[in-house]
């Protein structure tokens, strides 16, 4: 998966609609973040008092500590542009039936939920049960995401929007890692589906990827 830039925002909002996936616990020190990396005088007391990009950095590290990363797949809504970059307005999408991405057990099917991600209005061909999306109702289920300049030169560890979601990332971020293909990998061999398992995990689209949070 790849992080949302300024670059790649508008594609987000077209016909396609593809889901994306969004962190929430980190919503809030992001965009603390943000503001400080634009420029340290963003936040200031009342008698406009600004802190040390050192002290922010020393702040925003403690206060790391206790994040909790919680991951949810959103659709953009709208994208408009603030005095500090561009502001993509998202709802948080639940999938309702269909397979988990756990128990898809074979390349085909992986492949076809990934263009699902990528195109949920296309649906047709699938080899399975397309699960119905569902957006979230009421307060804490939009989010309003920051888009800057200066997200480049935040850590990578702290992208919170990302969009081309594989089936791994969706499998270790929001299903708890847990997934048949990979457990039967191990006996693979003594399986009929033996060749297909190995084709599988030594695939570098297809193989689980834990470059990101």
């Amino acid at each position: 998966m790849k992080p949302i830039s300024p670059k790649n925002a508008l594609a987000h909002i077209g016909d396609d609609k593809p889901l994306m996936m969004l962190n929430s616990g980190l919503l809030g020190i992001r965009y603390i973040m943000q503001l400080v990396a634009l420029t340290n005088t963003n936040i200031t007391t009342t008698g406009g008092t600004s802190l040390s990009t050192e002290l922010w950095n020393m702040i925003l590290g403690f206060a790391l500590v206790d994040i909790q990363n919680s991951f949810c797949f959103v659709q953009g809504i709208s994208l408009w542009k603030s005095s500090m970059g561009k502001i993509l307005h998202c709802r948080r999408i639940n999938l309702e039936g269909g397979p988990l991405c756990g128990n898809l057990d074979y390349a085909e099917a992986v492949c076809a939920f990934e263009e699902f991600m990528n195109k949920p209005n296309q649906r047709a061909s699938l080899p399975f049960t397309a699960p119905t999306l569902q957006p979230g109702q009421g307060y804490g289920n939009t989010f309003d995401i920051l888009i800057t300049s200066a997200d480049d030169n935040l850590p990578v560890d702290l992208a919170c929007l990302f969009s081309n979601v594989t089936v791994p990332d969706v499998i270790s971020r929001m299903e708890g890692g847990a997934c048949s293909f990979c457990s039967a990998a191990p006996m693979a061999k003594e399986t009929l589906w033996n060749d297909e398992a190995e084709t599988f995990m030594a695939d570098p689209i297809l193989a689980p990827k834990w470059d990101l949070p």
